[in-house]
């Protein structure tokens, strides 16, 4: 489960950003894409878009790009 309660969504965040990153089973293409997705990410989180969706939608956008989607 990447949310955990009573967590700031930034520390899910950055927990699943370093696993990507430092992951050697993800090619550098793959994780491009990924990167960039946290980058859309963040910037939403600062306008004021809500954390439970958003983090919600990043799995999902995550899960499309390993899966070759």
């Amino acid at each position: 489960m990447l949310l955990s309660l009573g967590w700031v969504i930034s520390t899910d965040m950055f927990q699943l950003y370093r696993r990507v990153v430092f992951s050697e089973a993800i090619p550098d293409i793959q994780k491009n894409k990924i990167v960039m997705l946290f980058s859309e990410m963040d910037k939403r989180l600062v306008d004021g878009s809500d954390e439970h969706l958003s983090m919600l939608d990043l799995a999902l956008r995550i899960s499309g790009i390993l899966s070759g989607n």
